[in-house]
């Protein structure tokens, strides 16, 4: 029986050897961002941004300008950080006439006026894919992706979950998916 055994751990391990890894890309660092995680750790990834931040995001939902409103606050450190003269680049998701995707629009649209406002280059996606990504790049170094939209609804009461890794060669691909679908 024994011999069995290590017959067939020994034949799984050889076999593995010849498979593709799992991750590919070598990585610093995995941290998960669940639920409330998220916003502490975005805006401090914004706040210390040196070179450059890539945002793709399918709603960003500002709600009067307060200053206490946490997507606010994210809006004006991505200003900030333009005025400490780092490279901010964001695509925004545009949708055609049905009921949830014009209203997508609308708010995204809000989001474009006031960043553009402020020299930041805003793009919006191809009106004809639905561009349903969470994605922030900082720095070619640290990304985060997952399902938080810029909403009050995804900082203060909805399940999300999203993870931050470190790794340039991750973010790196990244930026190239941010070119991919920018228009």
């Amino acid at each position: 029986m024994k011999t069995i055994i290590t017959l067939i751990i020994t034949s799984v391990v050889s076999i593995s050897c010849f498979l593709p890894q799992s991750f590919p890309l070598p990585v610093d660092e995995v941290k998960p961002l669940i639920k409330k995680d998220y916003y502490p750790e975005v805006l401090d990834l914004i706040k210390n941004a040196e070179k450059s931040i890539y945002l793709v995001m399918y709603a960003v939902q500002l709600r009067g300008r307060d200053e206490n409103d946490k997507v606010n606050t994210l809006i004006e450190e991505l200003i900030e950080a333009k005025r400490r003269r780092v490279k901010v680049k964001v695509i925004l998701e545009t949708s055609g006439k049905e009921e949830w995707g014009e209203y997508v629009s609308e708010i995204n649209e809000e989001v474009k006026r006031v960043l553009q406002n402020k020299g930041i280059q805003v793009y919006f996606d191809d009106v004809k894919n639905t561009t349903h990504v969470k994605l922030l790049v900082v720095d070619d170094l640290v990304t985060v992706i997952g399902s938080h939209n810029w909403t009050h609804a995804a900082f203060i009461r909805n399940n999300e979950s999203s993870v931050k890794v470190t790794s340039r060669p991750v973010a790196q691909k990244y930026i190239s998916y941010f070119y991919s679908i920018k228009r």
